[in-house]
């Protein structure tokens, strides 16, 4: 046999917390460096960029995600010439759609840079960034392949091993580029992380499927066993679940938009700061929820019903345990602003927005759970309208506030979208997959 069996499910949960928690740590010391030696608002020229980019993957395929779940459905060992298929298919087919969805990212970004900033100064620290960040957004499609590829086969805790020496190594990059260089530094480290998890990946992926591959006589490292077939069977699936990504994650993106229009980047600067704190907490979360998603899609495929076992089960852990890490930073704000800022007076406008925050990205982290159902069983209406009805109400009331309101409306504006999206996805899902007697 050329791979094990087990499912590797609470090693997958550990790994995949403890490399979120690495990655937020090289995001703070940056963020630190760039408040510390440059001001705040240069962080907001950093969201702002983020912001546009996000609408920039409305074209990724979601090939990534989708691999995770078809090669888990997979008997590895008896149809690895299929599970190489799948692989081959989404790496060669994210290189083409990645590399012109950077490129247009550029062009488009580059074109309105007068649109998104106002002042000369920002718009050229902008245009110095921007080429890097659009090759870091190719370079996290490709990796994002391989991160599915061995998520599919169970080995998740060894995709956790790259990007956590990947996120080492940004760390390391972080503390010699960013104080000389800024956010051009920032930019510089989140390339090499990137293309590091790329590299890494694929070289992995082929090192641990060696002996399956040899058995089969198909080249190791080469992706020659692209296969329209294999698209088709995941594409729609990948493209459902990148639906899904961009809607919920779009929460962000355009409140960021909303506010460097209306506030101006010092706010957007400290915001950026405050909601990367919840996000990531949020993250951590849904990442070890998230981590079961191989091992619900097995179960399935066996005809057992003993995912409803575990979904119950898992359930009133999440909803007790998720609570206590965000009421952690809500307490703890007034001391993390100090540390940022370096500054004698606490500035309760930041603990205000993190207190927000957290409320909302609380119920985000609790339907990660039934987030897993839409996934499993490849129905995701639900998760989809409940996003797109949230996102409509932020942009159309967020623009309202903008002009007529305050900036802690808007806040509560984005708190009220997330508690919104989240609450309707959980009574749908639940109704749907568990009242019913429902199968893979």
């Amino acid at each position: 046999m050329f791979f094990n069996n087990n499912l590797n499910v609470k090693k997958n949960a550990v790994y995949s917390a403890f490399e979120v928690i690495l990655t937020a740590l090289a995001v703070f010391i940056s963020y630190k460096f760039i408040i510390s030696l440059h001001g705040v608002a240069v962080l907001g020229i950093w969201s702002a960029i983020n912001a546009w980019l996000f609408f920039g993957r409305v074209s990724n395929p979601g090939l990534g995600a989708a691999l995770a779940r078809y090669v888990a459905r997979l008997d590895h060992n008896t149809d690895f010439i299929k599970v190489r298929h799948h692989v081959d298919s989404a790496f060669g087919f994210n290189l083409i759609i990645f590399f012109l969805l950077s490129f247009a990212s550029y062009f488009f970004i580059s074109t309105f840079i007068d649109f998104i900033f106002s002042d000369e100064n920002s718009i050229l620290i902008a245009l110095q960034i921007l080429p890097f960040m659009c090759l870091s957004l190719f370079f996290s499609g490709m990796s994002g392949v391989f991160n599915g590829a061995l998520k599919g086969i169970h080995m998740g805790f060894i995709s956790s091993h790259i990007n956590i020496f990947a996120a080492v190594v940004h760390l390391i990059a972080i503390l010699l580029l960013v104080p000389e260089y800024g956010l051009l530094g920032l930019a510089y480290a989140q390339c090499l992380q990137l293309s590091i998890m790329t590299i890494f990946g694929w070289t992995v992926f082929g090192y641990i499927t060696r002996s399956a591959a040899i058995q089969n006589r198909v080249p190791i490292y080469l992706p020659f066993l692209f296969r329209l077939t294999s698209i088709r069977s995941m594409i729609m699936y990948g493209v459902n679940a990148q639906i899904v990504n961009l809607s919920v994650g779009s929460v962000q993106p355009i409140s960021k938009i909303l506010i460097s229009k209306f506030f101006g980047l010092e706010f957007l600067g400290i915001y950026e700061l405050a909601s990367k704190l919840v996000t990531k907490i949020s993250n951590i979360i849904s990442r070890v929820i998230l981590t079961a998603l191989p091992a619900f899609s097995s179960i399935t495929m066996k005809g057992s019903n003993k995912w409803k076992e575990i979904y119950f089960d898992l359930r009133w852990k999440v909803s007790l345990y998720s609570a206590i890490p965000f009421i952690l930073l809500a307490l703890c704000s007034p001391l993390i602003f100090l540390i940022f800022f370096n500054e004698s007076d606490i500035n309760w406008e930041f603990s205000k927005m993190v207190t927000i925050l957290s409320l909302g990205y609380y119920f985000v982290a609790y339907s990660a759970l039934p987030h897993i159902l839409g996934n499993v069983f490849a129905r995701q209406y639900y998760h989809i309208l409940g996003s797109i009805i949230s996102n409509v109400i932020l942009m159309i009331l967020g623009v309202f506030v903008g002009l007529y309101g305050t900036s802690t409306i808007h806040l509560l504006l984005v708190a009220l979208a997330l508690l919104f999206r989240s609450l309707y996805i959980k009574i749908m899902h639940e109704k749907f997959f568990l009242r019913n007697n429902f199968s893979a």
